[in-house]
């Protein structure tokens, strides 16, 4: 989901199924609010109830690889997607993609200088995208910048004219975590949970002190799952850690499959529900 918008729509789409399939209500209604600052996002209403419904994502962090600092992995995964797009259409423009390739990236870049190393590594690419353009496969090549790798590409066919891209499995270089169901990550997962549920119920309160109103609706928060070895039972095990949670009438964990699942209600006829939908 490449934008605020987009990502919204994704979650809205899966909570519609949701309440479809698991709650059995055909009679609804969600309207997005125009943009504005502060929550929530959209009204649900159900029956003569009005929700007010707020969309976050958990905020996975990757450590960068040339520069300073820490990059959000959706942020991440927009820019370098967009920058695949734009060597596909190079190599496109000057007929020399004849196959399909994949750029498996490493870390992030946030250098200074980004925009001029991310020049020299699309000449990098199209470099070795037209010297093997007659091929039907090729051997990787790793993409450096000085003594720091970037990506490697390498040719898959000599079939559909494309390039693919793929990102290195998530770690946290902070704690060297493997993903796994250790106590370890268990921590980090309940920790990205909170910092989810803190920050969208200190908007709300803050909204509430000049808008009152926003506070009388009982309130669903859909938080989108970037991590994707992680689950929703993960997140459905730390439930309890979070007293926050209650100030939510039901929160929803969206995976990036489209699943919705809800892992805290206070809607007795909700909790009876099957927990997770069908994608």
């Amino acid at each position: 989901m490449a934008t605020k918008r987009e990502r919204e729509e994704f979650c809205y789409d899966s909570l519609k199924r949701f309440i479809v399939s698991n709650l059995r209500i055909a009679d609804y209604a969600l309207v997005r609010l125009k943009e504005e600052k502060g929550p929530p996002d959209a009204y649900l209403t159900i029956d003569h109830s009005t929700f007010a419904v707020e969309v976050t994502s958990t905020e996975v962090m990757r450590d960068v690889s040339i520069g300073e600092g820490r990059l959000q992995e959706e942020t991440y995964e927009h820019s370098h997607t967009q920058f695949i797009k734009k060597v596909e259409e190079a190599a496109q423009r000057t007929g020399i993609l004849k196959g399909a390739y994949l750029v498996r990236f490493n870390r992030p870049m946030t250098d200074p200088r980004h925009r001029q190393i991310r020049d020299r590594i699309q000449e990098s690419l199209i470099q070795y995208i037209e010297q093997t353009q007659e091929l039907a496969t090729a051997a990787d090549e790793v993409i450096r910048h000085g003594d720091q790798r970037i990506c490697r590409i390498s040719k898959l066919n000599n079939q559909r004219n494309i390039i693919h891209h793929e990102f290195d499995a998530f770690t946290d270089s902070a704690t060297d975590l493997a993903w796994d169901e250790s106590p370890e990550v268990a921590s980090k997962v309940c920790s990205l949970l909170q910092d989810a549920v803190m920050k969208k119920k200190e908007k709300f309160l803050t909204k509430g002190k000049t808008h009152p109103s926003v506070l009388s609706f009982p309130r669903v928060l859909l938080i989108l799952n970037t991590y994707p070895l992680v689950n929703a039972s993960m997140y459905l095990n730390c439930t309890r850690l979070i007293p926050s949670l209650d100030f939510f009438h039901s929160v929803f964990i969206v995976g990036v499959d489209a699943s919705c699942s809800l892992i805290s209600t206070s809607d007795e006829a909700w909790s009876r529900a099957p927990r997770h939908s069908e994608t």
